[in-house]
């Protein structure tokens, strides 16, 4: 094989017996089969990323309480349980905390960016970034 790369570093592969010369355009650049490697493992690798990047918006409540289980505070109790007994202690005095009681006892499904979610967040202290991981682990839950 020949390998070429454009402006973008793509890569291009034709026959190495010539008969695909005439589809090498003149903008293209001869490159090596290592570089062509190379340029080829640095894209998909720069695809991965973007996919293990991406966040969920949206689990599903066994995958929502299946996460919120298995995740620890610090001092050893369950995000579940905790957060069980934060939102049965809350007041009905507010259309957030009604929403927020709500969701935990009847919501079929959990936003990332819920009132819920914010409240939980907020009250137990996390990161954005933990929160999006929480989506990121809750969402290959499978029932």
């Amino acid at each position: 094989m020949k390998y070429f790369k454009n402006s973008n570093n793509e890569v291009y592969a034709y026959e190495s017996d010539g008969s695909q010369d005439s589809y090498i355009t003149g903008d293209l650049i001869a490159i090596s089969n290592l570089e062509a490697n190379e340029l080829v493992k640095k894209a998909q690798d720069l695809i991965r990323a973007k996919i293990e990047a991406q966040i969920p918006q949206l689990l599903n409540r066994f995958q929502m309480l299946t996460i919120l289980r298995l995740t620890k505070l610090d001092d050893g109790s369950s995000l579940y349980q905790s957060a069980d007994n934060y939102i049965n202690a809350l007041a009905d005095d507010t259309i957030e905390r009604v929403t927020v009681k709500t969701a935990w006892e009847t919501a079929q499904e959990f936003c990332r960016d819920s009132t819920f979610i914010g409240m939980i967040q907020t009250e137990f202290k996390l990161t954005d970034v933990q929160v999006d991981n929480l989506f990121k682990q809750g969402i290959d839950i499978k029932a």
